[in-house]
């Protein structure tokens, strides 16, 4: 089956997006009139693109050649856009504007799952001892966030300082934290799930060291491992989407945060390196300990 003929086709999909209503009863071409000239001129653009990826896709279809990276500029194109325009106007949309993100999805995805065959037949040639210690190594990255500015240009061991009880009770003053039913207990349980996240990887890269001197993988430790730092993630992940959606309703809340936070001499930004290093470690190490102890058992 030829995946990169299928997606092109989700291209025309998002085509016929265009011309159905897309936002205030309006098709795409409707809209651009009554928007300002630059988001026209993105409409416009993603239109054009969108077809040039379906030709691309009926030239695949007569047997021509087009190299692939003309299909990754195409999507990533569409994608850039697309996320522009969300961004740029606070329309309502319509399903003429969904059909156009779907079809770009489709494509998206069919392009998406020949690398992961071809990635898949690279995993089943490795045997899992060596899974298991790109999955452990991962786990380098992340205790080296934890001492990297995480966000405030602070580390995870110092945002603790800054967050106790004391530090809850003095920015209540400025900000109504306890109306929106924020409370210590919250932000105290992602701390001690982030300590032990650490701890956890230390643990990780310990078994790392030992398993290459003996030689040989403990897939008992290995799993327990696994399944509570997956448990942690999923936990400490929960916890922050609690914190941001009672936040989120007050929309000045954030701003009120950036001004005690500047009073308190502390920078704020969006994460920073060591929160990247946090992720990625954790990425890496979930995606191979799962292929290793989830696939058959490879020689």
């Amino acid at each position: 089956m030829n995946y990169r003929i299928i997606g092109k086709f989700g291209f025309l999909l998002s085509i016929f997006g265009f011309f159905m209503p897309v936002a205030c009863d309006m098709n795409a071409f409707q809209l651009i009139n009554h928007i300002d000239s630059t988001s026209s001129f993105l409409v416009i653009g993603l239109f054009l693109i969108a077809n040039a990826g379906f030709i691309i896709g009926l030239l695949l279809l007569i047997k021509k050649s087009i190299p692939v990276f003309i299909d990754w500029i195409i999507i990533a194109y569409c994608m850039v856009i697309g996320i522009v325009l969300l961004n740029m106007n606070e329309l309502e949309l319509q399903y003429g504007a969904y059909v156009i993100m779907f079809g770009i999805i489709i494509a998206l995805i069919s392009q998406i799952i020949p690398i992961i065959n071809i990635l898949n037949n690279i995993l089943n040639k490795i045997n899992d001892f060596t899974l298991l210690n790109i999955s452990r190594a991962g786990l380098i990255f992340v205790i080296i966030g934890f001492f990297m500015p995480v966000v405030f240009n602070l580390n995870v061991f110092q945002i603790n300082k800054y967050f106790s009880l004391e530090f809850i009770n003095n920015i209540v003053q400025y900000i109504p934290f306890f109306d929106l039913g924020l409370n210590t207990f919250d932000l105290d349980w992602a701390s001690s799930f982030l300590y032990i996240i650490f701890f956890l990887s230390i643990i990780g890269v310990i078994l790392l060291f030992i398993t290459n001197l003996l030689k040989k993988n403990n897939m008992g430790v290995d799993s327990i491992l696994f399944v509570l730092l997956v448990f942690m993630v999923l936990f400490l992940f929960c916890e922050i989407m609690i914190i941001y959606t009672e936040i989120a309703p007050t929309l000045n809340i954030i701003s009120d945060i950036d001004k005690f936070l500047r009073i308190a001499g502390i920078k704020f930004n969006i994460l920073q390196p060591g929160a990247y290093f946090i992720i990625f470690g954790l990425f890496i190490y979930i995606l191979f300990n799962a292929i290793a102890l989830f696939r058959k058992e490879n020689p």
